[in-house]
């Protein structure tokens, strides 16, 4: 049974974030008034995003611990696994990135439409011919000097294991002069992997989020590994090589030579 304290705890937490949210409706439709349809990739509404999730992660209590640096290359890739909607938060946070999430994430209450208005890419991975729309879509905004960031996995996972890649969406990348950086969450709790911030299977969003709102606090560690130019990879080794990473890290392998060895094989 929950706590009276964690019930107020988390009514009180939800009630600001609503508040946060109609703030943010509010300006997306000042922001497209003043800026265009495509508002977020202007530095205006790029610092306006990151004001906003980083003020949404203090609302939530959530606590992020950051290793390694993200690359400053402009069109990079940014590969990560994936274990909550608060992932897409956290990382906005940090870095100035377009997104590809599930298409399941449109009809999300609120967040689905604050997703939408910020440029999110979506895939329907039932469907063939959509992932090599999203390809294209990848490559064009690499080669608008812009960032985007891919759940490589398709679906959200319990931290335990990284699942697999998806080696279509590295089509965008294999053989180009773009930068690719994999970067590895992990959300712990009292020192053990945390079994609360998962979102998967059956889970409902809304009861999710009120979970999430009750707790003390929530800490993701957000780990970005070496970047690397897929210069002489196809997609299968891009998607190996990053799957790697993201796994060698969460399992505490730290020597970076052993990934560097990959890279170059």
């Amino acid at each position: 049974m929950p706590s009276e304290r964690s019930i107020g705890r988390a009514c009180w937490r939800l009630s600001i974030l609503t508040t946060h949210i109609l703030n943010a409706l509010l300006l997306i439709t000042v922001y497209r008034l003043r800026h265009g349809r495509v508002w977020f990739d202007t530095e205006p509404g790029k610092r306006m995003v990151r004001w906003w999730t980083q003020r949404a992660c203090h609302i939530l209590a959530i606590r992020l611990r950051t290793q390694g640096q993200p690359c400053v290359v402009q069109d990079t890739l940014f590969v990560a696994n994936h274990i909550s909607w608060i992932d897409i938060i956290a990382l906005s946070t940090l870095l100035d990135a377009k997104y590809i999430a599930k298409s399941n994430l449109q009809h999300w209450p609120v967040f689905g439409r604050l997703a939408q208005a910020i440029g999110t890419l979506f895939i329907d991975r039932d469907k063939r011919f959509a992932v090599n729309g999203v390809i294209e879509n990848i490559q064009r905004v690499l080669d608008n000097s812009q960032a985007i960031l891919v759940f490589a996995e398709g679906t959200t996972t319990d931290g335990q294991q990284v699942g697999r890649f998806y080696p279509a969406l590295f089509k965008s990348v294999s053989g180009s002069s773009h930068f690719v950086q994999a970067v590895a969450l992990r959300y712990r709790r009292q020192g053990q992997l945390d079994k609360l911030a998962p979102y998967i299977g059956d889970d409902n969003f809304v009861m999710h989020l009120y979970r999430i709102a009750s707790l003390r606090d929530t800490c993701l560690e957000i780990i970005f590994t070496a970047s690397f130019q897929p210069l002489i990879m196809n997609r299968y080794d891009v998607a190996a090589a990053t799957h790697e990473m993201i796994e060698n890290v969460l399992q505490g392998q730290s020597d970076m030579s052993l990934i560097e060895q990959r890279l170059v094989a």
